[in-house]
């Protein structure tokens, strides 16, 4: 048996689950340093707004945030499936590291949002506002991940690194004559619009507490017909093969 939901959540599954419950079935075989790092930090989750005005800007906004971008990356991945499926194509990304780049994403605000006299944050915060060589909340977010390297051990490959860089767009590293962005930035930064610009106001609480109880654990046991039509009766595509 896989340590993964071999049959994909669906809606009304995803919405029952916390973040905790989220990061314990990302298909990618660093969930487990994922989850010590949220592990280690869960209290700046759970009381960090998702940001300072835009979207989930309230107390334990980042972990809603973080919660709705796991929870709508496996609806937006079978969508994708299903549309490279349709034009007889293979989408060149997977959902875990889709999913890991979007833990890493937004990885600044889990220590720049924190308190001053804590000592996860404090070396980051006073290099947030140092008044000579000032440190931008996006150069930050480097500093934050190679010390999640450094600590824990996760390491990023060049697809990824790419996706977190550019989440919110290409900005000035726009050119007209190749493309900066690769597809798993493209993908990574959808679920993050979506999130901050049309969910911005939903799903308050839902990242830190479930409505109900709710044990996860069964999506890794359960054999039952794939929800999506495209996928059913394909035991080495689709889901199957993106997770292999």
């Amino acid at each position: 048996m896989t340590d993964y939901p071999q049959v994909p959540p669906t809606r009304a599954e995803l919405v029952r689950m916390n973040l905790e419950q989220l990061i314990a079935i990302m298909p990618d075989r660093r969930r487990n340093i994922i989850m010590r790092i949220y592990k280690d930090h869960q209290d700046l989750f759970d009381t960090n707004p998702g940001s300072s005005h835009n979207h989930q800007a309230w107390p334990g906004g980042l972990a809603d945030h973080y919660a709705d971008l796991l929870r709508t990356s496996w609806t937006d991945y079978a969508d994708e499936l299903a549309w490279a499926e349709a034009y007889n194509a293979e989408l060149p990304f997977t959902l875990g590291p889709a999913q890991v780049a979007l833990f890493g994403h937004d990885a600044e605000k889990v220590v720049v949002y924190g308190k001053k006299d804590d000592p996860r944050c404090a070396p980051f915060i006073a290099m947030h506002e140092a008044p000579s060589d000032k440190a931008t909340k996006e150069g930050i977010k480097w500093h934050v991940l190679k010390h999640w390297e450094n600590t824990y051990g996760l390491v990023l490959d060049d697809a990824e690194i790419n996706a977190v860089k550019y989440t919110h767009g290409e900005g000035d590293d726009y050119r007209n004559d190749r493309r900066i962005m690769n597809e798993l930035a493209a993908f990574v930064g959808n679920c993050d619009r979506g999130s901050a610009r049309i969910r911005h106001r939903m799903g308050r609480g839902l990242g830190v507490f479930p409505p109900c109880r709710f044990d996860a654990r069964y999506l890794l046991r359960r054999k039952v017909k794939l929800n999506f039509p495209h996928e059913r009766n394909r035991p080495s595509g689709g889901f199957f093969k993106a997770f292999a």
